[in-house]
C-alpha cells in the first residue's frame, strides 16, 4: 500500500475522507486514506449482496 500511495502521489493530508467499509479489494480504502495522511476517515458499511457487516468487521 505504501508503494501504491507513492506511485499515485496520493496526499490526503488534513482532509476528511468518507468511504465505504467493504470486503475484498475494497477493504483497504479506509486504511489507504489514513496512510495517505487523512485527518479523519469515516467508513460505513451495511449488509448487502457482497457480504454482511460481520464479514467486513472480520
Amino acid at each position: 500500500m505504501k508503494l501504491a500511495i507513492a506511485r499515485m502521489e496520493l496526499d490526503l493530508s488534513g482532509l476528511t475522507v468518507l468511504t465505504e467499509a467493504a470486503s475484498g479489494a475494497y477493504a483497504v480504502t479506509a486504511v489507504l486514506a489514513g496512510m495517505a495522511g487523512a485527518k479523519h476517515v469515516y467508513a460505513f458499511t451495511k449488509t448487502g449482496r457482497h457480504g454482511t457487516v460481520a464479514d467486513v468487521r472480520r
